[in-house]
């Protein structure tokens, strides 16, 4: 790891680098994860006890939400199991609506198209914040691992039919405007300006409020990190690795994340969710 950093950013002090061990391995919880889920699947969603399984940030066990009818029992089902299993419970996610080939202005969900770091394939990934700079010029932000760097790299709605991966560009989004490798982030200029290009959801209050960003910071294990972005999730066939624009047999399946608990797409800097 030490000498991937190095590769990646050479003037990295790698004497600064902390190692916290993890007392099970990714595949041991991901393994686990996979036999809690086929042990509780359901004929329906009315019958759903297990709304969500997932690893621990520091890789000690398993956090599972579920139903609050189920607590008793899933917290006895799982008691003795390989991975420690903490149960909580909590409310079905529950897609509210499709951000797909979206008119400007554009918003933080939306899904994007555009050519990939690598040649001859196409990326899909995820509109993040909307931004403006202080000429009023309107952005937005992406991840850096999404698409080509290079200058003219246009980027796109997704412009087939609903829930259709055939990776046709739609709506003209922006193009790539600069980058950040070391925060993966990545700007994508609208060309237009004073909220045209992009701007807040319908469904954040206040509407169209902007809030100015005064420094950035990494997230560590314990922060409050609010969630705006398409939400994709891998389907359990071939290799989820289309949404980093490598060919693969299975598509991830994008949804909107419900909007209970963001933050207003702008160009705020994170914050605590509510």
């Amino acid at each position: 790891m030490l000498k991937a950093a190095k590769h990646s950013h050479g003037n990295v002090d790698t004497s600064k680098i902390k190692y916290l061990p993890a007392k099970y391995t990714k595949k041991q919880v991901d393994d686990s994860i996979d036999a809690i889920m086929n042990a509780t699947k359901a004929l329906d969603a009315s019958h759903l006890e297990v709304y969500s399984a997932s690893a621990a940030p520091d890789g000690s066990g398993i956090q599972l939400v579920v139903a609050k009818s189920a607590v008793d029992h899933i917290k006895a089902e799982f008691a003795d199991n390989s991975v420690p299993v903490t149960v909580t419970t909590g409310d079905p996610i529950t897609p509210i609506a499709w951000r797909w080939d979206d008119p400007s202005p554009f918003i933080g969900r939306d899904v994007l198209v555009g050519p990939a770091h690598a040649a001859g394939y196409t990326a899909q990934c995820t509109a993040g914040l909307a931004a403006e700079d202080s000429s009023g010029s309107d952005y937005i932000i992406t991840a850096d691992h999404c698409f080509s760097t290079g200058s003219g790299t246009h980027v796109h709605g997704e412009g087939d039919a609903v829930g259709n991966w055939q990776l046709n560009y739609g709506s003209y989004v922006g193009d790539v405007g600069g980058d950040r490798p070391e925060w993966d982030a990545q700007v994508i200029w609208t060309k237009q300006s004073n909220g045209a290009g992009s701007n807040s959801d319908e469904a954040d209050q206040p509407q169209g409020q902007w809030y100015p960003v005064t420094s950035a910071a990494y997230s560590y294990n314990g922060d409050s990190v609010c969630q705006d972005r398409a939400r994709s999730y891998y389907d359990g066939s071939a290799s989820p690795t289309a949404a980093a624009g490598r060919p693969a047999a299975s598509r991830p399946r994008w949804e909107e994340a419900p909007s209970a608990g963001r933050r207003p797409p702008t160009s705020s800097t994170p914050g605590t969710c509510t």
